[in-house]
């Protein structure tokens, strides 16, 4: 039985550079009395490592189960919006790396000349 194919992506260390300028992350830290950009920085980036190897674990297990690793990518602050969204450019970027595992996966491009990606 064919049990189709996941393909997932890590999380980036997140806006690194931005990490503490809010909404998203600074609130729950300033609740839990996490005020240094450096304990803030070191929470994320074990989160972050932990969550990637859990996929590369699944994906290791798994044939069915693929896993891009996006924690090279995107280490500029200029690419971020805000502490956990990239910017239009870097959101760009995830899509042609998806597109390039899928072909790996597939084996070929299932996107045909006559096709364009919107």
């Amino acid at each position: 039985m064919d049990r189709g194919l996941i393909l997932i992506q890590g999380n980036q260390f997140m806006g690194m550079g931005v990490v503490g300028v809010g909404p998203w992350l600074l609130p729950a830290f300033k609740k839990k009395g996490i005020e240094t950009k450096a304990d803030q920085t070191h929470i994320i980036k074990s989160m972050v490592d932990i969550y990637n190897n859990v996929l590369a674990d699944l994906a290791t297990e798994n044939s069915n189960f693929h896993y891009l690793n996006l924690r090279e990518y995107f280490t500029n602050e200029n690419e971020w919006n805000d502490e956990i969204h990239l910017k239009s450019k870097g959101f760009e970027k995830v899509a042609e790396l998806f597109h390039e595992k899928i072909c790996s996966i597939l084996g070929s491009n299932p996107i045909t000349s006559n096709e364009l990606i919107a």
